[in-house]
C-alpha cells in the first residue's frame, strides 16, 4: 500500500471513531425509548422505520404521539431534545473524515 493510501486511512480514522462513538450514544438513546415503549405496551422501531428517522430529523413533533404514557413521552422528548447535537457532532464527524484524509493523503505523499 502506498504512503498516501496509509496517510488516507491514518487522517480519517480520528473522524470515523468520532462518528461511531456519536452513533454509539445515539443507539443508547434509542434503546431508552424503546425500553420505556415496552413498559407500556407500545412499540419503538426507530431503526427499522425510514418514517420515523425523517420526522426525527425534520419533522420531530410528529416523533410523540397523543397516545403515549407519560413515561414514553417523557422519553421522547429527552430523545429529541438532543437532536441538534448529534446532528451537530454527526456532521462535525464527516468534515474531520474528509479534512483528516485529504490532509493525511497530501502529507503523506509529500513526506513519503
Amino acid at each position: 500500500m502506498s504512503a498516501g493510501a496509509w496517510g488516507f486511512f491514518l487522517g480519517a480514522a480520528p473522524g470515523l471513531l468520532y462518528v461511531l462513538k456519536n452513533m454509539a450514544y445515539f443507539q443508547r438513546q434509542i434503546m431508552a425509548v424503546k425500553a420505556a415503549a415496552l413498559k407500556e405496551g407500545n412499540q419503538f422501531e426507530f431503526n427499522f422505520s425510514p418514517a420515523m428517522k425523517f420526522n426525527y430529523l425534520f419533522r420531530p413533533a410528529k416523533i410523540i404521539d397523543e397516545n403515549d404514557g407519560v413515561e414514553l413521552r417523557k422519553a421522547k422528548t429527552v430523545f429529541l431534545s438532543g437532536r441538534q447535537t448529534i446532528v451537530a457532532r454527526h456532521c462535525l464527524g464527516i468534515a474531520l473524515v474528509a479534512i483528516g484524509s485529504l490532509l493525511g493523503s497530501v502529507i503523506a505523499t509529500i513526506s513519503g
